[in-house]
């Protein structure tokens, strides 16, 4: 199992990464802070009458000022929030996005039938084993070997923040850099905590799977694309990479716990330590720019924090689970009593709301030192392939998958808002000159190696 992820920065690359910044994020005012979505300990399920439960409505910013989660939140910047249109519900992730993101949580951690304690997700295939090392064309990957060996339970350290300083401080594309500001704390009425600027507690010690389902494992593959000389055939073709409209991927974060939790986490034990589920993000492509959607145990010490959680759903204005929550659990053969200690952070279906306005949404340990800016659809959209794409080190040959770097943590920042077409294609040049292809918004792509080769830019295996 692994150890604890490295949150040090190299000196030297740090440095010049700084150097080499040169724009600024200007300060803005943002809403005040809210509370957490709910308390330590989850309420019994209430008896009938949802209906009459008020439910959480938040806007959106929490921080005022920078600090080491990143820059203020900007004024026309706007959380993941669902709306519900009238009319009958033709594609639930968009007329109840909320309510989506619950029904899909729920059956996605159904047990899986011959899997002992494992969920649904939990059978499914570990990225690491379809993009292998050593990839041989004549020998591809197979759902049964991916999925029928202990290699699925590996955990990885969190590699994308270190991958990325390496690649991006190299890159031209990476050039805005905000700018350091004062760490305080934003006043905020009630019960609310105070923001504390303090990245190194937001990710306590947690490690992380990606799991992908059968129809993208099997797309993957069937495309020749769990190698990298495989997507450089596609970006030379120009074929468009599309995974499959039933395709999802889970990416579930870990901490180690003490036995006596048991009782409120998703657990599993390696080498006799145990480990709690402490954040659960899905993707899910129910549309072209996919549907996000992220939850976190309430005892996560950054959770509601930075970013207010929109729940339209799950959570009562109390802060506790809704009635109609807890039923859905039961439906599905989940203990309320465990599972209410998930919360929702978020779901996010568009790079903008109808004002234009970019659309946040961050995990407090998926995003950990970027969460003020962090915009998942933006984020993964940079995920792509081109003419000089290596296995060296995650991104490289690819988009860099930040947007540069906030001088007051250290830390890329995520880019936000609708993508600039000019990342892709060069203009300048009639016709424009195709400079990336996009990977349908999946960064395991860049966890591929050459053809023979083992550097595993994604596989910091730590067990």
């Amino acid at each position: 199992m692994p150890h604890s992820t490295t949150k040090q920065l190299p000196l030297g690359l740090l440095a010049l990464v700084l150097a080499a910044s040169t724009s600024t994020f200007p300060g803005a005012a943002a809403p005040s802070a809210l509370g957490r979505a709910g308390s330590n300990a989850p309420a019994a399920a209430a008896g009938g009458g949802d209906q009459q439960e008020a439910l959480r409505q938040a806007p959106c910013g929490s921080t005022t000022e920078g600090g080491p989660e990143g820059p203020a939140m900007q004024a026309n910047q706007v959380c993941a929030a669902g709306t519900k249109p009238s009319g009958p519900v033709t594609e639930p992730a968009f007329q109840d996005p909320d309510r989506y993101a619950w029904q899909t949580f729920s059956e996605l951690n159904q047990p899986s039938p011959g899997h002992g304690r494992q969920r649904v997700w939990q059978a499914w295939a570990n990225q690491l084993d379809v993009f292998v090392s050593r990839p041989d064309p004549n020998h591809p990957p197979t759902w049964a070997v991916a999925t029928g060996t202990s290699r699925r339970d590996r955990f990885q350290r969190r590699v994308e923040l270190m991958a990325a300083l390496s690649s991006s401080s190299s890159s031209s594309s990476s050039s805005s850099s905000p700018s350091s500001s004062s760490s305080s704390s934003s006043s905020s009425g009630g019960n609310a905590p105070q923001p504390r600027y303090d990245a190194q507690s937001c990710d306590p010690d947690t490690t992380q799977q990606v799991f992908l389902n059968r129809p993208q494992f099997e797309y993957v593959v069937g495309n020749r694309l769990w190698y990298v000389e495989g997507q450089i055939a596609a970006f030379m073709a120009q074929k468009p990479i599309q995974l499959p409209t039933d395709a999802k991927v889970v990416k579930a974060l870990w901490r180690p716990i003490a036995p006596a939790d048991r009782g409120k986490y998703h657990w599993t034990e390696s080498k006799g330590k145990l480990y709690g589920l402490a954040s659960f993000l899905f993707i899910a492509k129910a549309s072209p720019t996919w549907v996000w959607a992220s939850f976190e145990h309430v005892d996560n010490p950054c959770f509601a924090r930075y970013e207010a959680p929109q729940d339209t759903f799950g959570v009562t204005a109390a802060g506790r689970p809704s009635a109609r929550l807890l039923a859905m659990f039961r439906r599905a053969g989940l203990d309320p009593a465990l599972w209410s200690h998930y919360r929702l952070g978020g779901v996010q279906t568009s790079f903008t709301d109808t004002e234009g306005r970019p659309v946040l949404l961050g995990n407090s340990i998926a995003e950990d030192g970027f969460q003020t800016t962090s915009s998942c659809a933006t984020c993964h959209s940079r995920s792509t392939v081109g003419p000089h794409t290596s296995d060296k080190v995650l991104g490289a040959g690819r988009l860099p998958i930040f947007n540069g770097f906030y001088a007051g943590n250290g830390r890329p920042q995520s880019a936000s808002g609708a993508p600039d077409p000019s990342l892709y294609d060069d203009f300048s040049t009639s016709p424009p000159t195709r400079k990336y292809l996009q990977m349908d918004f999946s960064w395991s792509f860049a966890c591929a190696n050459e053809i023979g080769s083992d550097s595993n830019p994604c596989a910091a295996i730590t067990d």
